[in-house]
């Protein structure tokens, strides 16, 4: 009676085998070295390990039934097991592809959704002054309260920009409690005085869903900044004490803080508050305004830490608008700013935000760029704008699972702001997650009509789905005035639509009037036309500029043609993310 060993030789299992194992590692090499070349995320490799373990018990069914000579046929058995092996195969590149893509973070932070803290939208103040003029009071009065609430760790605040589009678009108490996902609202009024040396401040906290008062204060002061700022911090107190939040003694402190003795200060850093808030609608028009209201607020007090963290803001994301403030003057004053604010205050949220911004987009340190983002959380976990910043340098490490957390942490704190709205969707396409961006897109759009750049994102997701004639449109509608598009990403990427169609011609023509534009939208004009020359020529420039979105090119679906080039590599090591 023949071995086992026999058996199996005769039937030509080992031959089989090692054929077959000598065969996958040659492919696990490849794809290794195809993947490293195309930054495949991790899941593709498992699923080619899943597919070379199921294919080796395939191969050895196989073997088994046609090494015997004489027996060259598939029979019954052979074709049961091969389709229950294919079964078990497709089960498991199931539970491989639903899960987690992408790299996370070591220690995630927590709370970016499932948030069960009371919630509360103050509604802006209205200015029951004499003079109209006191509306800019009013709404600073505003603005700071709501920063007070939102450094209570216990407590979640929606965003100024959100309680604010309300006042353009009123609804019921009940529907905007709905709307917005809080349980309370809080109500305020102020009034100074014909002599403006009083001021009237009255504020009342609702329970949202009842509508019945459940606090309420007159606040009857001097108009000094000390009296102001008594009103702050005893309203978010009061607020916190009355809803269950516990402060912890770093956050009373920070509520009771005093950053400025000069009233003029206080005033100008207001208005700047106000204009810098209103950048989504109003671009560089309000930044400008912003600068000069900053900018005067530190005249008056040279040593006013917010003002200089407000002046590092609108610096830091004005070549975001346009190109009013020339790229490398925006980075020196903007980091000469925020130096600035540390040292006075090295607790201060937006100022750790603001640093943050400036590593991830401009120093590519991105160690400490995420350093930074946290701390700037942990001292104030209602910043929308710090998750919304986050989220971009989240996406950057293509930790996209993250990223979109975090951008959906920003929207719950401020979810009627059009820049967080449309950046939602912004990073469900660098996920390329593109059903999903869209859906998001035109949630911005229903919200606010003729947003240019969602018009834009939306005609990018759109290509990839290779829905061209809907990527066309949206593209033509994020252009908008004709005069205005040589500034216009939209512009440029429309020639990688015609491209996509075929009309090759028309999509060359569109790049041949391509250097006229501004440097960020002839980054968007080469894919269209698969040029690798010109493409590594224009990103070489925007990389040595620094130019605002430059290192988004790294995850934009656009790009995907010049990542087996070497010199896509050599490009990641000069932004530091060839890690």
């Amino acid at each position: 009676m023949p071995s086992l060993l026999q058996r199996l030789k005769e039937r030509k299992l080992v031959q089989w085998a090692l054929a077959y194992l000598a065969g996958v590692w040659a492919v696990m090499e490849a794809s290794a070295y195809v993947g490293e070349q195309f930054h495949w995320p991790d899941v593709i490799g498992q699923v080619i390990t899943v597919v070379a373990m199921v294919g080796f018990f395939v191969t050895l069914v196989l073997a088994w039934y046609h090494g015997e000579k004489g027996r060259q046929r598939v029979s019954g058995p052979e074709l049961l097991m091969v389709a229950a092996l294919l079964v078990i195969a497709a089960a498991a590149l199931s539970v491989i592809t639903s899960s987690d893509e992408t790299h996370t973070a070591s220690e995630p932070l927590e709370g970016f959704e499932g948030d069960d803290r009371p919630a509360i939208a103050v509604f802006p103040c209205e200015n029951f002054s004499p003079d109209p003029a006191d509306a800019y009071f009013a709404n600073g009065m505003h603005d700071e309260i709501l920063v007070r609430l939102s450094k209570i760790s216990g407590l979640s605040t929606i965003g100024r920009e959100s309680v604010e589009w309300y006042r353009d678009n009123p609804r019921p108490m009940r529907e905007m409690v709905r709307e917005l996902g809080v349980g309370f609202v809080g109500e305020c009024s102020v009034r100074k005085d014909e002599s403006q040396s009083q001021i009237r401040v009255t504020f009342q906290l609702i329970d949202g869903n009842t509508g019945s008062q459940i606090w309420a204060e007159n606040y009857d002061r001097s108009l000094t900044v000390s009296s102001i700022f008594g009103i702050h911090s005893d309203v978010a107190q009061q607020v916190a004490r009355a809803v269950g939040a516990v402060l912890t003694p770093e956050e009373q402190a920070r509520i009771e803080g005093e950053s400025t003795e000069s009233l003029e200060a206080y005033t100008a850093n207001s208005y700047g508050r106000i204009w810098l808030a209103r950048r989504g609608t109003q671009g560089s028009v309000a930044l400008e305004k912003a600068i000069s209201h900053f900018e005067e607020a530190l005249q008056h007090d040279s040593a006013f830490a917010p003002a200089y963290a407000g002046l590092a803001s609108a610096y830091i994301v004005a070549p975001y608008y346009g190109e009013f403030v020339p790229n490398d003057f925006a980075l020196r004053r903007a980091k000469s700013a925020v130096e600035a604010a540390l040292r006075l205050d090295s607790e201060l949220p937006e100022a750790h935000a603001v640093l943050a911004f400036i590593k991830m987009a401009f120093e590519w340190d991105w160690e400490g760029a995420e350093r930074e983002f946290r701390r700037a959380i942990d001292l104030d976990p209602g910043f929308a704008t710090a998750y919304q910043w986050y989220g971009f340098y989240l996406v950057t490490m293509r930790r996209f699972d993250e990223a979109l957390a975090a951008m959906r942490r920003a929207l719950q704190l401020d979810p009627l702001s059009p820049i967080i709205n449309e950046d939602l969707g912004d990073v469900a396409y660098y996920a390329r997650r593109f059903d999903d961006a869209i859906e998001q897109f035109q949630r911005t759009l229903a919200l606010f009509p003729n947003r240019q750049s969602t018009h834009i994102m939306m005609g990018l997701a759109n290509l990839q789905l290779n829905r061209h004639d809907e990527a066309l449109g949206q593209l033509q509608l994020g252009i908008g005035d004709p005069s205005d598009a040589p500034q216009l990403p939209g512009s440029a990427a429309i020639s990688s639509v015609y491209s996509a169609m075929g009309d090759s011609t028309t999509a060359r023509e569109i790049v041949a009037r391509s250097d006229a534009w501004s440097l960020q939208t002839r980054l968007y004009a080469y894919p269209g036309t698969r040029d690798l020359d010109r493409a590594f020529a224009v990103i070489d420039s925007a990389v040595e500029q620094r130019a605002p979105w430059v290192w988004l090119a790294t995850v934009d679906p656009l790009y995907d043609f010049l990542r087996s080039d070497p010199r896509y590599t050599d490009l990641l090591r000069r932004m530091g993310l060839d890690h």
